[in-house]
């Protein structure tokens, strides 16, 4: 029993393909599979069975060796052929009906497998099906690979499958468009993580060499992004926070200009005062004044 409940920490801890059933339950499954986490491979020889109705926010990917299938998803039914690389979307539901004894592969990715290439793979919509030498040639490797185990197989698999998804963002999907404006989803995670690390760190000078390495994009990057969501630069939004806690210091205290200025990781009181009367048309010791705090 221990052991039992020692693998289902492992993979409730690890394993990112938590498929969801039409009773509301969700069940954890890894197998073999736990060698390539995050990624689950499996491959099935010779079976003849159909696999109960799920869904998951992974993309599935099942590639076909020999046998005839019968793909039920979100109501449409597909029947592959050999050598065909079925895909199944994020939260799509499916199963699969062996016609007859089925030799195929099962790839469920890891949802942050595309993150590196600022995609957000869950987001994305691809062809069903795909049949051509790229993919095949790709297949063989992950499969000399997998029944090889020579040394670091694994991060040789993580490699291929890298090289799969990029393949297939750049010639397989539904919509090829959304390439030129990547995930909205993931820019909004980007913009509220330097949001979040202003506020955390406005009493500092924050850089853009900071921020950028903090949120793991290049600066470039970042500028432009944060700009496009926020309507903002993110000198400005750094600026606003630091004279908006300003404010709240030359109303409720009677600190110097200058310890104000050295408190908020300006330079000096000069560019304090200078970025002051920019932003808010007067200067502190005016603004403090009309406020009556003396």
């Amino acid at each position: 029993m221990a052991k039992a409940d020692e693998s289902k920490r492992i993979r409730d801890k690890l394993y990112t393909h938590a498929d969801i059933f039409p009773d509301g339950y969700i069940r954890y499954c890894c197998s073999s599979s736990i060698d390539f986490l995050p990624n689950h491979i499996l491959k099935f020889n010779g079976e003849k069975r159909t696999t109960p109705l799920h869904n998951h926010v992974n993309l599935e990917l099942i590639y076909i060796f020999n046998g005839k299938v019968a793909a039920e998803i979100d109501g449409e039914v597909i029947y592959p052929h050999k050598n065909n690389l079925l895909i199944i979307n994020p939260n799509e539901w499916h199963k699969l009906t062996m016609i007859s004894p089925l030799s195929y592969y099962c790839i469920v990715l890891d949802t942050d497998i595309a993150t590196p290439l600022g995609v957000d793979i869950t987001e994305l919509t691809f062809m069903r099906t795909v049949h051509n030498k790229t993919v095949s040639r790709l297949i063989d490797m992950l499969t000399y690979e997998t029944d090889r185990k020579n040394d670091f197989y694994k991060q040789n698999i993580s490699s291929i499958l890298t090289i799969l998804i990029i393949y297939l963002i750049r010639n397989c999907l539904k919509n090829q468009s959304v390439l030129e404006n990547p995930s909205l989803a993931l820019q909004g995670q980007m913009v509220t993580k330097i949001q979040k690390y202003i506020s955390d760190n406005y009493d500092k000078r924050i850089t853009l060499d900071e921020i950028a390495s903090y949120v793991g994009f290049n600066k470039y990057h970042v500028v432009r992004t944060f700009k496009k969501i926020t309507g903002t630069t993110v000198h400005e939004a750094i600026n606003t926070i630091k004279l908006k806690e300003a404010n709240k210091l030359l109303e409720q205290s009677s600190m110097k200009i200058c310890d104000i200025a050295e408190t908020l990781g300006f330079e000096n009181a000069s560019h304090f005062s200078a970025l002051y009367k920019k932003y808010i048309g007067s200067t502190p010791l005016e603004y403090r004044k009309n406020k009556g705090k003396h």
